[in-house]
């Protein structure tokens, strides 16, 4: 097996010195990196004009060895090799169509190389610790992977070099927000007034048990999933097969109990219709898939799923982080500190993998109206979540009722928006259909925000009491007005 090519890296080197800025462009678009150059001296080279090219500066081949020369003190005979390596350069020219095939080409290079080295460590020590040795291949390949196929995550950007960069990227936003990854909580009231979510958020549901909070995490994904991203689902409570049928019911409009007990392959028209409707649920290639961790799923683990994932998601549903264990030895599960590594891995894997994270947690006993207070170590987990959405059922809802589609509906819930980054609170309400797995929203013109009620409430209790306040004023001053005239005439009368 080939692992290396000296003409692959030359021709690189020679598009950077050729095509300067549009090539660094091209370079660090691409998964190849620096770092795999196999030879040593073309690796140094390209370390150092790498980063002479992204701070804009050009250096033809005499000026980068003058500045080689000169950046530090070095041996005659290490000058010597790359002045050698650099006069390769010119017969192996490059033209900047051909250079991502090159980016390509030596990233390729790379992944055999750490391939071989990890079969050959894990030769040495498989005897001594199988499951250690098969863990460390496990990671070795899902980084080979990554290697591989890499989603770009832009960590500096310069206010004036990026410019027309973020100018790209706000028109992609407003004419294909699905083509940059922007994700909707999938419930239209509250996605056309707080807008999308971008990769790297985390957003999290909190509800009061049996509430339903995986039935809304599912509406985000199957609606994200419609709308053409990529998405996984990683599940703790129930199995796989048990949460697609409740996505099967959702899509079908089939009640989910004729998917759980089986009845609905007695009839043909619901078993066609079943199958029609999942085969056009997305045009995406790319599966909807759906994980089943048991036991112990610690941040680790979620981890392990998204790298190692066929294709890199553009957003993953962890359903949900109250169910999640640290796996911090010698920590109780219900620790905070347990719970601050789990709310922490899941707002740094939004980043890592340039995707929304999802996932919910359990508002605490006792709670009477849901806030960034009220959930399970809320304190910790209001700091990590970019956008935390409440999932309530007030006096106000259980007395709701309306008819739809000539179904009488009794009671509804409120989604409320508790917390976002730069985006307003707002509610709205809906109306679920747990026998269908999917709810019932009309679309409104105008969102109330979250605490403006109480807040003219409390205006209004406010003003009460002054009035009240005043009259009693008013009330002392003429019973004390009347005692002095009564006290006054008696004295007369004296």
């Amino acid at each position: 097996m080939k692992v290396e090519c000296i003409d692959t890296e030359h021709s690189l080197l020679y598009g950077l010195f050729r095509y300067g800025k549009d090539a660094i462009k091209q370079f660090d678009a691409s998964p190849a990196k620096e770092e795999h150059f196999a030879n040593l001296v073309n690796r140094d080279i390209a370390l150092v004009l790498c980063e002479r090219l992204r701070k804009g500066d050009t250096l033809s081949l005499n000026g980068f060895l003058t500045y080689y020369k000169n950046l530090k003190e070095r041996p005659e005979k290490e000058v010597l090799k790359v002045r050698e390596s650099l006069n390769e350069l010119k017969n192996r020219p490059c033209t900047i169509e051909d250079f991502k095939v090159h980016c390509i080409a030596l990233t390729e290079f790379a992944c055999r190389r750490k391939f071989l080295g990890a079969l050959n460590n894990s030769i040495d020590y498989v005897d001594r610790d199988f499951d250690g040795t098969l863990s460390n291949l496990e990671k070795t390949f899902s980084d080979i992977r990554r290697m591989k196929n890499p989603k770009q995550v832009q960590t500096v950007m310069g206010l004036k070099s990026s410019l027309s960069d973020r100018q790209q990227l706000a028109k992609d936003i407003h004419e294909h927000p699905e083509k940059v990854g922007m994700c909707e909580l999938g419930f239209k009231n509250l996605d056309k007034y707080i807008g999308r979510q971008a990769p790297g958020e985390f957003v999290l549901y909190q509800a009061r048990t049996n509430t339903g909070k995986s039935m809304f995490l599912m509406h985000t994904a199957l609606h994200n999933y419609k709308r053409g991203l990529k998405g996984i689902i990683i599940t703790i409570e129930m199995s796989a097969s048990q949460y697609l049928y409740r996505m099967d019911s959702n899509i079908t409009g089939i009640e989910h109990k004729q998917f759980a007990s089986g009845s609905i392959t007695q009839d043909c028209d619901m078993m066609n219709r079943w199958e029609n409707r999942i085969s056009c649920v997305s045009t995406r290639d790319e599966d909807l898939l759906v994980y089943w961790v048991p036991s112990n799923c610690t941040p680790a683990k979620v981890r392990s799923i998204i790298a190692n994932n066929p294709f890199t998601p553009d957003f993953v549903i962890v359903d949900y982080a109250g169910d999640m264990k640290s796996g911090i030895s010698g920590v109780s599960d219900y620790d905070a500190g347990s719970f601050g590594v789990i709310y922490s891995s899941l707002k740094e894997f939004a980043g890592e993998f340039n995707c929304v994270m999802y996932s919910a947690q359990q508002t605490k006993r006792g709670v009477k109206k849901v806030d960034t207070e009220s959930g399970s170590w809320s304190d910790i987990a209001s700091h990590k979540a970019d956008i935390m959405v409440a999932l309530e059922i007030t006096k106000e809802d259980e007395d709701f009722m309306t008819e739809f589609e000539g179904v009488v509906y009794n009671g509804r819930m409120s989604v409320s928006i508790i917390k976002g980054r730069n985006i307003p609170k707002c509610k709205t309400q809906v109306i679920p259909q747990f026998h269908k797995m999917t709810f019932i929203e009309k679309e409104q013109d105008e969102m109330i925000a979250v605490g403006f009620t109480s807040m003219k409430t409390n205006k209004r209790k406010v003003k009460e009491a002054g009035e009240k306040e005043t009259e009693t004023s008013i009330s002392s001053k003429e019973e004390t007005k009347k005692k002095t005239i009564e006290e006054e005439e008696i004295n007369l009368l004296d």
